[in-house]
Parts: C-alpha cells; sequence; structure tokens
C-alpha cells in the first residue's frame, strides 16, 4: 500500500513513542494500516520528514517550514476523518502529534517549533491565516488547518509559517 511502509511504521513506533498511556493509544493507532487517504498522506510525509532528518538538518530552518506545515495539514485532516465524532480524540490526537514532532525536531537540533492552534481561540493575525469564514467574523477559529510553525534560531522566535484556520 503506498504511504504505509511496514518496516518505516515499526522504526518510527520505536524511536517516536514513549510507553505512557497517552502514547500507547497513538502508537496503536499508528501501527494499524490507514484507514484513510487522509492517514496514507501522514505516512508518507511523515516517512519524506524522516529521511530528511536522517540527511541532516537544512542550513536555513525555514527550508523545514514547508514540511512541518504539509504534515500538520495532513494530521489534522487524518485525525479529523478518523474521530469525526469525537472531539476528545482529535485533541488528544493533536496534542501528542504535537509534543511527538517539537521533541523530534529537539533530538535533531532543528530550530523550529511547531505550535497549536484551538477551535475557540481567537484570530491572531500575527500567528494565523484566515483561508475561509463560515461568517465573514474573522475574531474565532472555528478549524485549525495547519499549525504556526516558529523559528527559534534568532534571540527572540519568530513566526516561520502562520496556521492556516477557518474563522467562525
Amino acid at each position: 500500500m503506498p504511504g504505509f511502509d511496514p518496516a518505516f511504521v515499526a522504526d518510527t513506533a520505536a524511536a517516536w513513542f514513549g510507553d505512557n498511556e497517552e502514547t500507547v493509544r497513538w502508537r496503536e493507532w499508528w501501527q494499524q494500516p490507514p484507514a484513510t487517504p487522509q492517514k496514507t498522506a501522514v505516512y508518507a510525509e511523515l516517512e519524506a520528514f524522516e529521511r530528511e532528518l536522517a540527511q541532516g538538518a537544512a542550513a536555513d530552518p525555514h527550508d523545514w517550514s514547508p514540511r512541518l506545515r504539509r504534515i500538520s495539514e495532513v494530521l489534522l485532516s487524518a485525525l479529523d476523518a478518523e474521530f469525526a465524532d469525537d472531539a476528545g480524540a482529535r485533541l488528544a490526537g493533536a496534542t501528542t502529534w504535537l509534543s511527538l514532532l517539537n521533541r523530534r525536531l529537539d533530538e535533531k537540533r532543528v530550530p523550529l517549533r511547531l505550535g497549536r492552534v484551538y477551535p475557540g481561540q481567537r484570530f491572531d493575525p500575527d500567528t494565523m491565516e484566515a483561508v475561509d469564514s463560515l461568517s465573514g467574523n474573522r475574531l474565532l477559529v472555528h478549524q485549525p488547518l495547519s499549525w504556526v510553525v516558529r523559528d527559534l534560531s534568532h534571540p527572540k522566535p519568530r513566526v516561520a509559517l502562520r496556521a492556516r484556520v477557518i474563522t467562525a
């Protein structure tokens, strides 16, 4: 199945997930063959990310930003598709995966961090980009489509890429 390489899945499961209760749940989800095209896209994006990490960090941290945005987009899409009726699972999954990805960036000394955006959060034009609005009002986030990517290579962290959101 394209995007699902059992060897890659086993390697990342061993490297990324710990043994605490929350990560065990997501390790099991990760190890199951994809039930949706969105989850297949997650495997493909994370496999490309791991290959790039193995080749060494990019000279410019901004070179990693588009890949991280794409990972967050496909991951949030997969969680929305597989847990459409369980907002708690979507939130727990997004929180766990955000933590895992940031830990992986730390391990590889990539000076970027992903930042979470929540439904109901006030819209912040400095860190968010409204790609659509359900009401024409841009005060609150209705649905995050990606996470914010911050560049930590400066004394004061900067936004490398704003999170894409739908506002309400």
